[in-house]
């Protein structure tokens, strides 16, 4: 059996080889720059294997994808593709050993990957599966460590942008309305940032209007009705006349009451024109308020690290 399956294999290579001969013109070999040169261009250095592989030049192909994969700059996706050309390339070449070889270090990058039915022939596709097959645990660990690097790059991302929005600063802009300044006890002066100024306008009309309503209720309290039996010569019709007033003795509590609840009053109201004039002098009618960002500095010190939270507030 495994004499006919060497035959069968020769015969494969032989007509694969033959049948991806490269049409008349300049050959697709042709390359900027050598393998193992500096300054190789990643992508580019693949184009040209892959233009080697499809013109049929496996030795070509095979030691130029060996070369791309000795140096460094390629990423994963493009060592995966290098891995696959250099394989297939060993395979197509007879050299059935280094195929499994480079089959298993492609697997060990990606171990669900899979081969076009397409482009690859089956003999090709059953050594690469068989691959798979035989070394399944030790693909099983390189699968998670794969995971746990993907979800390390993904929780490294996320902390990168949760860095760079911590850095960016908040622009907040309050529109503020005119018409707040009508509004008595301080409030537009608390609307302008002034608590103080406004505490002291919306103290002393709160003690103005107090001492108003004290005079208006004293005035009210001194207040009786009297009642009086009116009657003609005659005596035939009477009238009652009710009356409600201060009496005599009252009048100098009254009087002083009375002050009180004008005098307040009208103080009442000149503060409030005041704090309308201040309030209109110092009205802003956009503020625009900007936060600094937070800083987290972590040091290493003997035994553990330190840490600094630096707050920057406007």
């Amino acid at each position: 059996m495994r004499r006919w399956r060497s035959i069968a294999l020769a015969v494969l290579v032989a007509h694969g080889s033959a049948g991806a001969q490269p049409q008349p013109g300049p050959p697709p070999a042709a390359a900027p720059s050598p393998p193992g040169a500096s300054g190789v261009v990643p992508e580019r250095e693949l184009q040209i294997i892959k233009a080697l592989f499809d013109a049929g030049r496996f030795p070509d192909a095979l030691e130029r994808a060996k070369a791309s994969l000795a140096q460094a700059g390629f990423s994963d996706p493009q060592r995966i593709e290098l891995y696959r050309v250099a394989a297939l390339s060993a395979f197509n070449l007879g050299d059935v050993q280094q195929a499994r070889a480079l089959f298993f270090s492609l697997l060990q990058l990606d171990p669900d990957y899979l081969l076009d039915p397409f482009a690859v022939p089956p003999p090709a596709i059953e050594a690469f599966e068989q691959v798979r097959t035989d070394n399944a645990a030790t693909l099983n660990v390189s699968r998670q460590l794969i995971a746990f690097k993907a979800e390390k790059e993904r929780r490294e991302r996320a902390e990168a942008d949760r860095q760079k929005q911590a850095r960016v600063a908040t622009r907040l802009v309050e529109r503020r309305s005119g018409w707040v300044n009508l509004v008595p006890f301080g409030i537009p002066q608390f609307q302008q940032g002034r608590p103080i100024a406004g505490a002291i306008y919306g103290g002393l009309q709160a003690s103005l209007g107090i001492a108003s309503l004290v005079g208006f209720f004293g005035v009210q309290s001194l207040m009786r009705i009297h009642s009086w039996t009116l009657t003609d010569q005659k005596g035939a019709n009477s009238v009652v006349l009710t009356v409600r007033g201060t009496p005599y003795d009252k009048e100098a509590q009254s009087r002083a009451f009375s002050a009180l609840q004008i005098g307040a009053g009208a103080g009442f109201f000149a503060l409030w024109a005041v704090m309308l004039i201040d309030g209109f002098v110092n009205h802003v009618a956009e503020v625009v308020t900007e936060t600094k960002p937070t800083t987290l500095t972590v040091s290493p010190v003997p035994g553990g690290a330190a840490a600094q939270l630096t707050f920057r507030l406007e």
